[in-house]
């Protein structure tokens, strides 16, 4: 499992990525986010947009992460090649309270090794 993470102060945009090994393929089976409140938090949530450093685009738009991929099972693995990564584009919108966000995005699945011929 691969992971990135990201803390936000304000509502604000940003970014994390998990680099994919030059030695192998990754395919993703599934994600999970964690979302982290800092003590004074009272709400918000994260939005957000999946791609590969390729330029393949795994969601089209911002959709809420946590609630909609988080921790469901693909129907079919998503590859990733070797030395490629995995960017989260992210929003943070209706933050209530003082304080830090914090989320982390995992990637689940399997390396795949280089096929021979």
């Amino acid at each position: 499992m691969d992971v990135a993470s990201v803390t936000i102060g304000t509502n604000q945009a940003t970014g994390a990525s998990i680099q994919i090994g030059a030695d192998h393929d990754f395919q993703v089976r599934r994600f999970f986010f964690d979302v982290i409140y800092g003590a004074l938090v009272t709400g918000g949530t994260f939005l957000g947009r999946i791609r590969a450093g390729s330029g393949y685009s795994f969601t089209d738009d911002y959709v809420e992460l946590p609630r909609y991929l988080g921790s469901n099972f693909f129907a079919k693995g998503w590859d990733v090649k070797r030395g490629d990564q995995i960017q989260f584009d992210l929003i943070l919108v209706d933050q209530a309270g003082s304080g830090e966000v914090t989320i982390k995005c995992y990637a689940d699945g399997v390396k795949r090794r280089k096929k021979v011929a």
